[in-house]
C-alpha cells in the first residue's frame, strides 16, 4: 500500500514536471515566434520613416522647382510688359484700337512703327482736299474693323496749313506728288504706293494681303 502511494506520488510529480516543462516550452516557442514579428514591425516602421523622408525631400524639390517656375513666369511677364510699353504709341488715335491704331502722324510714333514688324500704312491728307475728306472715313472704317495687331496707320498732312517739316521730308522720301496717296511699308521697304481712290474693301484687302 505504501509502495503504491509512493508510486502514485512519483507519477503525479512526473506529470507536474511534464506540465511545467510543457509550459516553458510553449512560452519559449511563443517568445521565439514574437521576436521575428517585432523585427518585422520595426523594419516596416523604419521603411515607413525612410519613405516619409523621401516624400519630404521630393516635396522640397517640387517647392524649389515651383519657385523657379514662378520666377521665370514673373520674368517673362515683366519682359512682355516692357515690350508692350515700348510698342505703345503716344499720338492721337483717329480710329482703330490700341493694338491696331490709325494715328495722327508724329515722327516718334512713325520711327517706332518702322522698327517693329508691323505693316505701316501712310495716308497723305490735305485738309483742303474734297477727295481726302471723302476717302479718309473709309480708311477709318477699315481700321475699326481689324482684329490683327500687325498694322499701324498714319494720317500724314500734305501741303496744307498743318504740314510739319518731318511730313514734308516723308513725302519727298516716298516721292509723293499728290494728296490722297497711300504708301504701305513693311520691314523698312515701300511695297505699295497708290494715288488712286480706295474704298473700305480696298483698304482691307490691301492691308491683309501685305501684313
Amino acid at each position: 500500500m505504501v509502495f503504491f502511494m509512493i508510486k502514485k506520488q512519483g507519477i503525479a510529480t512526473s506529470i507536474i514536471i511534464a506540465i511545467i516543462a510543457g509550459v516553458f516550452v510553449l512560452g519559449g516557442v511563443a517568445i521565439f515566434n514574437m521576436q521575428p514579428e517585432e523585427e518585422i514591425m520595426m523594419a516596416e516602421a523604419e521603411e515607413q520613416m525612410r519613405e516619409g523622408e523621401e516624400m519630404m525631400h521630393e516635396g522640397e524639390t517640387m517647392m524649389e522647382e515651383g519657385e523657379e517656375m514662378m520666377d521665370k513666369a514673373e520674368d517673362m511677364m515683366g519682359k512682355e510688359s516692357e515690350e508692350i510699353m515700348e510698342e505703345g504709341f503716344t499720338g492721337e488715335r483717329l480710329a482703330g484700337s490700341e493694338g491696331v491704331p490709325l494715328l495722327e502722324y508724329n515722327d516718334t510714333d512713325y520711327k517706332k512703327a518702322l522698327e517693329s514688324d508691323k505693316l505701316v500704312v501712310l495716308y497723305f491728307y490735305a485738309n483742303w482736299c474734297p477727295q481726302c475728306r471723302l476717302e479718309f472715313p473709309k480708311m477709318k472704317k477699315a481700321f475699326d474693323g481689324f482684329d490683327s495687331e500687325n498694322v499701324v496707320g498714319f494720317r500724314v498732312n500734305f501741303k496744307d496749313t498743318q504740314t510739319a517739316e518731318a511730313e514734308k521730308e516723308l513725302a519727298r522720301e516716298h516721292g509723293v506728288g499728290y494728296q490722297h496717296t497711300k504708301v504701305l511699308i513693311k520691314n523698312g521697304e515701300r511695297i505699295v504706293k497708290s494715288p488712286e481712290t480706295w474704298n473700305t474693301e480696298k483698304y482691307i484687302s490691301e492691308i491683309i494681303s501685305n501684313i
